[in-house]
């Protein structure tokens, strides 16, 4: 059997995080182990930051579900920052992706009328087998006294 994947999902606003809770219990349902942090969590507070850090870093993919809240969301934008090159942006319908993120055609479109939850777990799982195929690979070409801190 593969490996669980786990995901950490970003959101923003109360729309944001509706979905998101549905969107985590959908990927759950299909093999993923999905994050998503509580609405409202005080991030101001050095523990709660410190949690929240440390979950992006731990997980196999940031999947960010855009709208106008998340584009706003100092949240978003420090998880966006820890989560380096495993970010994974969903729009919401015609929402705009956050500014960091540029306006790369690959980015997944989430109906949220019609949710096509098979179709975004196998996206996620693909992104995230392209990742670790590319971190292999810088890890290929690199000597080997480089390596020794870089994950599996």
């Amino acid at each position: 059997m593969p490996s669980r994947y786990t995901v950490f999902i970003g959101y923003g606003g109360k729309r944001g995080w509706k979905i998101g809770l549905k969107f985590r219990d959908e990927l759950e349902t299909r093999g993923l182990i999905a994050f998503i942090a509580p609405n409202g969590i005080p991030l101001g507070t050095p523990r709660s930051k410190a949690f929240l850090r440390q979950k992006v870093k731990d997980s196999d993919a940031y999947v960010l579900l855009c709208n106008k809240d998340a584009c706003c969301s100092p949240a978003v934008l420090e998880e966006l920052g820890w989560a380096a090159n495993k970010i994974m942006p969903f729009k919401l319908d015609n929402q705009p992706v956050h500014p960091m993120l540029g306006d790369d055609p690959q980015h997944e479109t989430f109906n949220t009328k019609k949710p096509d939850y098979a179709r975004y777990a196998k996206k996620i799982r693909e992104g995230i087998k392209e990742y670790r195929r590319k971190i292999r690979q810088a890890k290929q070409s690199l000597p080997a006294s480089v390596v020794v801190g870089i994950p599996p």
